[in-house]
Formats: structure tokens, sequence, C-alpha cells
């Protein structure tokens, strides 16, 4: 019976937390708690890069960020809740409301989907690079529109359902050590020179947090294509073909489906760090001549799967009470 209790209350606490994500996105960035983590990460990078050891020094980056950023929070909890419980439930709920990025990422796709329906190519790459690491400056349009849908679907995944997931599962403090690994993978990350040891652990604890949610996100995607009239069928056929098309273990597998659902194709000769790499194509539609209106497209699917996985959890917890 605790179990329940701790799932239905970890379903209220995601209610609120998307709700708030809706009325008001991203907060400010001297309020958002991944600025601090990031901090966090800076001063440990600092510390622990240098050692001649690149990998371990990696694995000490990952652990000692982990540490300082749960011990803080679970001391800074602790204090409000001996204030007062009020104070401690809305700390909870600001704190979570701040893993997932619905509307920031809905709002910053749209940016690049008004600048081109305004013929403003230039403003839709700087729109564009906000949201992705890619070289957006010699892209095409065409390859604009793929690369906001592109990050679209990634984005579902480790913007959207992966904190989601955690947090039904563990509560703010799981959606607290995802959005933590995902920081230290958004900024070390990387296959390049400086961080392809250094970042082994933080890329690494990224996949493997993200393969579940990764892998059932088909589920929420096809239930979407067929609410949003796209082709159900070929969603779930090009999520099982394509999901593996890609470097990364789990990336390919929202993309795979969301390029079936909007009949297009993703990835292809993209630009890192001033080097072209090669990426394998996803998906086989049979659209050549992009239009803009495909970024609302894919807003409107990663909304509605959003939607669909809230509600799956919400007739799960009615169910099993």
């Amino acid at each position: 019976m605790h179990l329940l209790n701790l799932f239905s209350i970890n379903l209220f606490i995601l209610i609120g937390v998307i709700i708030l994500d809706v009325i008001f996105g991203e907060p400010p960035p001297k309020l958002h708690p991944v600025i601090y983590i990031g901090k966090v990460i800076t001063f440990f990078e600092q510390l622990y890069y240098p050692m001649q050891n690149k990998r371990m020094g990696g694995l000490l980056l990952v652990i000692s960020t982990l540490i300082v950023v749960i011990f803080s929070t679970i001391t800074i909890a602790l204090l409000l809740l001996q204030i007062n419980v009020f104070l401690y439930i809305i700390f909870h709920l600001y704190l979570s409301f701040t893993f997932i990025s619905i509307k920031s990422l809905k709002e910053h796709s749209l940016r690049v989907y008004k600048n081109l329906k305004e013929h403003n190519v230039d403003d839709a790459k700087h729109a564009l690079a906000l949201i992705v690491s890619r070289d957006v400056s010699i892209m095409s349009k065409d390859k604009i529109i793929t690369s906001t849908v592109e990050s679209i679907a990634e984005n579902f995944v480790d913007a959207i359902l992966s904190p989601l997931f955690y947090m039904i599962i563990c509560g703010p403090l799981g959606g607290l050590v995802y959005k933590t690994i995902n920081t230290l993978d958004s900024m070390v990350g990387y296959k390049n020179d400086k961080y392809i040891m250094f970042g082994y652990f933080a890329a690494k604890c990224d996949d493997l947090l993200n393969f579940i949610p990764a892998r059932i996100s088909i589920v929420f995607i096809a239930l979407a294509s067929f609410i949003c009239e796209n082709n159900f069928s070929h969603t779930i056929s090009s999520f099982f073909t394509y999901r593996l098309h890609h470097e990364s273990p789990n990336a390919g597998h929202a993309m795979g489906a969301f390029a079936g659902a909007l009949n297009i194709s993703l990835g292809g000769p993209t630009y890192y760090f001033g080097k072209l790499v090669n990426k394998p194509i996803i998906g086989n539609g049979e659209k050549n001549n992009f239009d803009a209106t495909l970024i609302t497209d894919a807003i409107k699917l990663m909304n509605v799967a959003s939607l669909i996985f809230l509600y799956i959890i919400i007739i799960f917890i009615v169910i099993i009470n």
C-alpha cells in the first residue's frame, strides 16, 4: 500500500509539474537549478580534467557532481520541511517543473518555423542554433527544417519522457538524478578531442538512463500519430527499421518514429564543430520538398504524445488503487 501511495503522490507532483511547464515554461536563468548544476560541473571539471587518466577524471566528475547536487537538494528540502510542509511541497514542485521542457522546446521550434515562413533564413538558423549543437551556417532551408524535427524527436525523450519517467518511479529525486546526468552529458559528453575520454562516463550514464524511455517512446508516438492522422503503421515500421541506425543507442528510436509519422527522412550529412559527419539516413519518407509546416506537425506530435503518456499513467494509478 505504501508503494501505491508513493506512486499516487508522484503522480500528483507530475501533474502539477506539467501544468506549471505549460503555463510558465523555463524559469529565468538565475532561478534555474540547471544553471547551478552546470556551475558544479564546471568546478569539478577544472579540478579533475588535469588528471592524466581522463576516464578516471570523468568518473570522479560524475560521482562528485551527483553527491553535491543530491546532498544539497536533500538538505534544502529537509530544512524547508522543518519550517513548513507547504514550503517543502512548493520546493519539490518548483524543482521538478524545471526538469521538463515541453513549452520551451515548442517555443524554440516555433521561432524557427515563423522565421522560415517569413523567409528570414538567417534568423531561422540563429533560432535553430539555440537548440542544436550542429553547425547551422551553411544549412539549406530543408536541412533547417529536418534538423528542427530531429531536435524535437530527440528531446521528446531527453527533455520530456525520460524526466517524467524517473519522476513517476522515484519522485523529484529521480528527476534530479536524471537531469544532472543529462546536463553532464550536454557539457562534457562530446566525442571530440577534448572530451572523448573525459566525458565517457557522463555519456554512458546518459545512455543508460535513456535506454528504457527511448524504447517505450514508440507507444506514445504511435498513438499520437494515429490521433494526429499521420501514418500509424508507417510510424511503427519506421521505428523498428531505423531505431538502431544512429550513433547513439537511443536517439534513433524517436527519430525513426517521427520520420515515419511525418513521411520524411532525417539524418544525412551534417557539420559538427567544423567537421562533416555523414550521419545515417533515418526514415524512407517520400517527401523531398519540405515545407516549414513539418515543424508544427512535429510539435503537435510531441504535445499529443506527452499527453498520452500522462493519461496512461493516470489510468494505471486509478486501476491499481
